[in-house]
């Protein structure tokens, strides 16, 4: 559990990718263990191509939970969706770094709408490298909208551009993305990706975990994306 730093990507040595430990861990801590995460760009997985990823997923077969894909250029997102299972969830969605859901003429790759079509989630993922506003309008604007909001908040990224997660709730919300669709997206669509019904939800019986906002409207709020992009909105 963890990432290893230095001049390696964390799957570059595949002795740090095991399957077995990997589910007993989370069999020990099932209370808070509710996926795998792994990271399938090429600095993390150097000349391993998906190999990571086949592994996490041997390890989400053992305990019955998803897999969280992180892409990034240097591994064909074809090749990783071919690898990915009902419920497990592609992270990243609107990255802009390379080998993402766009093809080169700005269309929704259909091997990515077949994904979706078969049960592979796609979340925000919100982090410090990761979610550009004109990867995410061409995807509005060709039906593909994510399936989850969320953050990969860090201390590299709380000061911008990610902030927080009802700042990137604002971006969406600002790129067209209605109201009701956003607190979806943040709240019972993420419990359920992760197998928590109780949570996200103002269901009789559901865990009472409750945040009020304001919506500020008629305003000039301004957002920025990793590359810099900014976009005025009216809506915050």
């Amino acid at each position: 559990i963890g990432l290893t730093y230095g001049p390696l990507g964390e799957c570059e040595d595949m002795r740090y990718v095991d399957p077995e430990r990997t589910a007993a861990a989370i069999e020990r801590w099932r209370d808070i263990c509710v996926g795998i995460k792994v990271r399938q760009g090429g600095f993390q997985v150097g000349n391993n191509h998906v190999e990571p990823l086949r592994r996490a997923v041997e390890a989400g077969d053992y305990t019955n939970t998803p897999v969280m894909v992180h892409i990034a250029v240097g591994v064909p997102l074809p090749d990783v969706l071919a690898e990915m299972r009902a419920g497990d969830i592609v992270t990243h969605c609107y990255q802009g770094t390379g080998d993402g859901i766009l093809s080169d003429q700005g269309d929704v790759l259909p091997v990515a709408r077949k994904a979706r079509t078969r049960g592979v989630l796609f979340d925000v993922g919100h982090g410090g490298g990761s979610f550009r506003f004109d990867i995410a309008r061409a995807a509005l604007a060709r039906d593909f909208a994510a399936d989850v909001i969320s953050t990969d908040l860090h201390a590299n990224n709380v000061d911008g551009p990610v902030y927080s997660l009802p700042e990137t709730a604002s971006k969406l919300l600002n790129l067209g993305v209605s109201l009701e669709e956003v607190v979806r997206q943040c709240t019972s669509a993420p419990a359920a990706a992760i197998g928590r019904p109780e949570l996200g939800s103002l269901a009789v019986g559901s865990v009472a975990d409750l945040a009020a906002f304001d919506i500020r409207k008629g305003g000039s709020f301004e957002f920025r994306d990793v590359a810099g992009e900014v976009l005025v909105g009216k809506k915050r």
